[in-house]
């Protein structure tokens, strides 16, 4: 899906649990127009050291994956990444609701 949306003409956020070290390995890298990436790796292959960097490792260099090696609570990660972009968007602007985001915005979400 987001490679529907190239480069930053959308906001892209990515929660996602996977239990396939190949499979994070070969996806971790394309992800790099995504403005943030949230991972749950929970197989039981370990990730060594290296592997985490590489597939936390962005080739944009903006860092926007997190790995986490353990079961994800989905309900807890959606309400902050949900939380952190409104406090964003709140702090960079004179906004005080959603209404009162321009429309050419909301159409970017």
């Amino acid at each position: 899906v987001g490679a529907q949306f190239p480069g930053h003409s959308r906001t892209k956020i990515l929660i996602w649990s996977c239990k396939c070290a190949t499979m994070l390995k070969f996806f971790a890298p394309l992800f790099k127009d995504f403005h943030m990436i949230m991972i749950y790796y929970t197989g039981k292959e370990k990730l060594s050291t290296e592997d985490a960097r590489q597939i936390r490792s962005n080739p944009n260099g903006i860092g926007n994956i997190f790995l986490k090696t353990s079961r994800g609570d989905f309900t807890n990660a959606i309400s902050v990444v949900v939380s952190a972009y409104e406090s964003e968007m709140m702090d960079s602007s004179h906004m005080k609701s959603i209404t009162d985001i321009p429309k050419e915005a909301l159409k970017t979400w």
